[in-house]
């Protein structure tokens, strides 16, 4: 039995003119230009149509941007509430495509006869006899047939841009997108945004190289993971980090959908790289050998920044919040001090020590081989500053000083040549270079 808590049996008025609504829809989302669009024609010949009927507007009802083969539409959903509330009578549509397409319209027309509510068409007319029908039901079946076809050429276009080099969709972390140069000048001349290909990252490739690097010589994967949390400064997972280190795209080869191009792009990572970390992936993680209670093993790691890293939450305390080694499970850490002791609650905690060592050694390695990224650096931790007022005094007395001491040599020199006090003169000359001495060790 259907639910009869909406319907609303067919009425007529007693009085005054029936009350109409109108519903637009459009599949494309044309109404950020700004300009005349397809929703604007609905609604001048819905709002024309309703003055010929002599009947009463009610609300408009619009949903842009969206298929009419379903009915998951906002508006759509707030034209059904407010026509079961029985707020107007019938529901005007431009074309019977607009209200939905295919056996979409059928469920559409049923939900409306259910609450009482009449389908008015401005530009399609169906009879009542079995003419009528048949041509309403061809129109269904050719309007349902529309959006399979347009499904088709655009698979048979996407199977073409993969074929071609261009990017459907996202891009891997390493790569960014880019327009050709020949359809640079397309984007200029048309509304439409031209495809893009997809080249590797200036800034994120190197990080992708560095990942690798460190599965090959077998870092975890929550040691990478440590690695490009730092590097990037977004969230990585270990389920992430697996995806990228098993991601062909790297290779040059790419995959959408059902087509799939071996040479689409350039590769990040060579042949033997990724040959290298995929063998070391299919292997077990080896277990680190349980220690005996009795048993003292001195830890052989290096902590490179020991005494030289700072706790980033607690670091302003001083000392007592530097990092010092730590070790469970075969994994190194730099542990905050003062959340080791248990005299404060560091949200930081510990940090990967391998992960932090390969941060440091990949940006010293980038800085020496591009002069900008070193001036940065030393720019970013106060390098190029100039020295306090006290030492740039302290410095400049100290110049004058060793010019004093100069110029007191040179006399003395010159009072030798001459044969003048041989032996009050190379007192003095020694005592001046140990001041000479003194000077420079300060400055």
């Amino acid at each position: 039995m259907p639910n009869t808590n909406y319907r609303k049996k067919k009425r007529k008025k007693e009085s005054g003119p029936l009350r109409y609504a109108t519903y637009n829809r459009c599949s494309s989302d044309d109404q950020k230009y700004g300009d005349f669009t397809t929703i604007d024609n609905q609604k001048l010949k819905n709002a024309g149509h309703i003055r010929t009927l002599a009947g009463v507007p009610a609300d408009t009802y619009a949903d842009e941007g969206k298929t009419g083969t379903n009915l998951m539409r906002p508006d759509w959903k707030r034209l059904l509430a407010d026509a079961q509330a029985g707020k107007f009578d019938a529901v005007v549509v431009t074309y019977m495509s607009r209200l939905a397409r295919g056996p979409a319209y059928y469920v559409a027309e049923h939900l409306l006869t259910e609450a009482g509510i009449d389908i008015i068409m401005v530009e399609e007319h169906f009879s009542k006899d079995l003419q009528g029908q048949l041509t309403k039901e061809m129109t269904i079946f050719a309007d349902g047939i529309q959006p399979k076809q347009s499904a088709m050429h655009t698979r048979t276009k996407m199977e073409g841009m993969v074929a071609h080099g261009y990017v459907c969709g996202r891009v891997a972390f390493g790569y960014r997108k880019q327009f050709t140069a020949a359809v640079t000048v397309l984007k200029t001349a048309v509304d439409k945004e031209p495809p893009q290909v997809m080249i590797p990252d200036e800034d994120a490739a190197p990080l992708v190289r560095q990942a690798f690097a460190m599965a090959k010589a077998r870092c975890t994967r929550a040691e990478i993971r440590e690695y490009l949390i730092m590097v990037t400064g977004r969230t990585w997972t270990t389920t992430q980090v697996t995806n990228l280190l098993t991601d062909r795209t790297y290779l040059g080869e790419y995959e959408f959908g059902d087509w799939k191009n071996d040479n689409h792009h350039a590769a990040i990572i060579p042949l033997d790289l990724w040959d290298a970390v995929q063998e070391n992936l299919a292997e077990p993680p080896a277990r680190p050998p349980r220690k005996q209670k009795d048993e003292s093993v001195e830890d052989p790691y290096v902590y490179y920044l020991r005494g030289r890293v700072r706790c980033p939450h607690c670091g302003e305390s001083g000392d007592g919040c530097a990092y010092t080694q730590a070790s469970a499970g075969g994994t190194h850490y730099y542990v905050c001090l003062l959340d080791n002791k248990r005299q404060s609650k560091c949200p930081v905690g510990r940090v990967n020590g391998d992960a932090l060592h390969y941060t440091v050694l990949s940006l010293i390695e980038r800085a020496a081989r591009h002069q900008t990224l070193m001036h940065r650096l030393i720019a970013e931790t106060g390098g190029w500053q100039s020295a306090p007022d006290e030492l740039s005094i302290l410095r400049g007395q100290l110049a004058k000083r060793a010019q004093f001491i100069g110029i007191q040599k040179n006399k003395f020199l010159n009072a030798l040549g001459d044969g003048r006090a041989a032996d009050s003169i190379l007192a003095r000359l020694d005592k001046l270079e140990q001041d000479a001495r003194a000077v420079a060790e300060q400055l």
